[in-house]
């Protein structure tokens, strides 16, 4: 099974929600693949904490993590961190499942376009939009997250709201959860929940259907 996270509006937050699966994964000991593709290498980097060597593909205990989609078997669950750009979905076209992060308008706005590219390509494959480091405090966050609703693909039920936690994990190359006292926050819950989610095939008991 092949899920990517992909939006093609960048500073959504795809690479803290894929680094963060990887992490959920080797805790579990579940044995997955991760396809970093962002010519970045920030998932790699962050996965390795750190220590990555420029290798194409290492292995951090039950997790393979690498640059080259040959390393992909096809029995294989494998997660994409897409880059934010246009030929991304042309380019996997046999994704089961799209993951889209959106976190403000401009992120809405690219997701109806991905979401067009998608159905035109993969008609079969889902969709499910996440609400990620969304306020939800505010009227504007909440005004988003209906507009969200609009777009008739599947909704992720939780929504991962905004904390500074995210920026503590990625400065310390670990979880949001394994940052100290960072268990305690909803932002850190709720992203475990989301790993768990997609280590379990992204159940449609997960999400919603827009209107």
């Amino acid at each position: 099974m092949k899920i990517a996270v992909y939006n093609n509006k960048g500073g959504v937050g795809k690479t803290s929600l894929t680094a963060h699966i990887g992490f959920r994964a080797m805790e579990t000991g579940r044995a997955i693949t991760i396809v970093d593709a962002d010519r970045q290498s920030n998932t790699m980097d962050w996965l390795t904490k750190g220590s990555w060597d420029g290798n194409s593909t290492v292995e951090v205990g039950s997790v393979k993590i690498t640059k080259d989609i040959r390393e992909i078997n096809s029995d294989d669950l494998v997660v994409i961190d897409c880059p934010p750009a246009f030929e991304v979905v042309a380019n996997y076209p046999d994704v089961d499942v799209w993951v889209v992060p959106v976190n403000g308008r401009f992120s809405v706005m690219g997701s109806m376009t991905v979401i067009d590219e998608i159905k035109a390509i993969n008609p079969k494959a889902r969709i499910v939009l996440l609400a990620n480091m969304v306020d939800m405090s505010t009227r504007f966050g909440k005004t988003q997250l209906e507009e969200i609703k609009k777009l008739e693909v599947e909704l992720y039920k939780l929504i991962i709201p905004r904390h500074d936690i995210v920026g503590k994990a990625e400065m310390s190359t670990k979880a949001c959860w394994a940052v100290p006292y960072g268990s305690r926050s909803l932002t850190s819950q709720n992203l475990k929940m989301f790993a768990e989610w997609v280590l379990d095939s992204c159940k449609v008991r997960g999400v919603y259907n827009g209107d």
